[in-house]
């Protein structure tokens, strides 16, 4: 599995060239997982605190897919939350 770090630098790097992802919403709500261990890393309270905010966003898809759907978004990401997350090519 990859570094924390890496993985937040990919994300940025994704983000930063509009690349869209299929998916994006779980792939993303997988991915937050990642930042509390990042988080713990860091000594500086703003760092810490952009390390929420970004967490916070790597969420928010997933659950306004679900909201646009029509059922309780903070629900669905809390379940979706430490399931393993499977990539379906095709």
């Amino acid at each position: 599995m990859p570094s924390a770090p890496y993985v937040l630098a990919r994300v940025h790097t994704c983000v930063a060239c509009c690349v869209p992802h299929t998916g994006g919403g779980a792939a993303l709500l997988h991915l937050s997982e990642l930042v509390p261990a990042f988080r713990e890393t860091l000594t500086d309270e703003e760092e810490k605190l952009g390390c929420d905010i970004v967490m916070k966003a790597l969420r928010a898809p997933c659950r306004i897919i679900a909201e646009n759907a029509g059922v309780e978004g903070e629900v669905i990401v809390q379940r979706l939350l430490g399931k393993a997350f499977e990539l379906v090519s095709g």
